[in-house]
């Protein structure tokens, strides 16, 4: 896991990645090398923070910054962890699904709504989640909105490992937290 103040520095550097060839948007795997045909081609890219590194590896250089706001301030946010779409196509086909549970469970319309939604958001975190084991991650912290809005601390976790064993809070016959 990054910790906060490591992942700030990341996005505040200068990324400089060298090359033979100028090209508008960064490609993976990038173009083919036009000089040096007989080396491996990479199917990453790769950026270093020294500009006279990067020179090394080819006469153009190109800078960039990592661009997180995409998906990090929703993270922060708590929007990651909310479902939404605009596709006129995919709402008929939800529309169609939940009409469809409604029959098969014998649900109303509005509690099958909410079921439907809880469960199209925990699909997209466990996607989410199962993505980062799979890059090697112990767990992943971002935040979720509560029914107020209000974006709540969330540290989902993928090993038993990382965690200390569980102490058991009780409270006292005046809801105080004995532990």
């Amino acid at each position: 896991m990054i910790k906060k103040r490591t992942s700030d520095t990341f996005n505040e550097l200068s990324w400089f990645h060298g090359g033979d060839i100028e090209f508008c948007e960064w490609q993976i795997p990038p173009p083919a090398r036009t000089a040096h045909k007989l080396l491996m081609n990479y199917s990453f890219v790769f950026l270093t923070t020294d500009r006279h590194y990067a020179t090394k590896s080819g006469t153009k250089l190109a800078v960039a910054a990592l661009h997180n706001d995409y998906w990090h301030e929703g993270w922060v946010s708590g929007n990651v962890f909310k479902y939404a779409w605009e596709n006129v196509d995919l709402d008929h086909h939800f529309q169609s699904e939940i009409s469809r549970d409604c029959e098969q469970f014998d649900i109303g319309r509005e509690e099958m709504n909410i079921i439907f939604s809880q469960n199209l958001t925990r699909s997209l975190i466990e996607y989410i989640c199962r993505c980062a084991l799979d890059l090697g991650y112990d767990g992943l912290f971002g935040h979720e909105r509560d029914e107020n809005g209000i974006a709540q601390p969330v540290l989902a976790i993928f090993r038993e490992k990382v965690l200390s064993s569980p102490v058991w809070i009780q409270q006292n016959g005046y809801g105080d937290l004995i532990i």
